[in-house]
């Protein structure tokens, strides 16, 4: 799980599953367990995140609706 936290750039907290094909990762907030959209600004060392949906089941819904 290290090595995926090293290789992509999500932040502690979060649970990968998968890429999202545009540079970012979509990920579980393990808080929350909302769906989010993770983006790195290697540029500016920045982070973004954007919610995609409330859990896991609507991420899925989304996904193949």
């Amino acid at each position: 799980m290290y090595e995926l936290r090293d290789y992509y750039f999500y932040p502690e907290g979060y649970l990968f599953i998968s890429d999202t094909g545009d540079g970012g990762q979509v990920c579980m907030d393990s808080k929350s367990w909302e769906a989010v959209q993770i983006y790195q600004n290697r540029a500016e060392n920045s982070v973004q995140i954007h919610k995609v949906a409330n859990s896991f089941l609507g991420f899925l819904e989304l996904s193949f609706g």
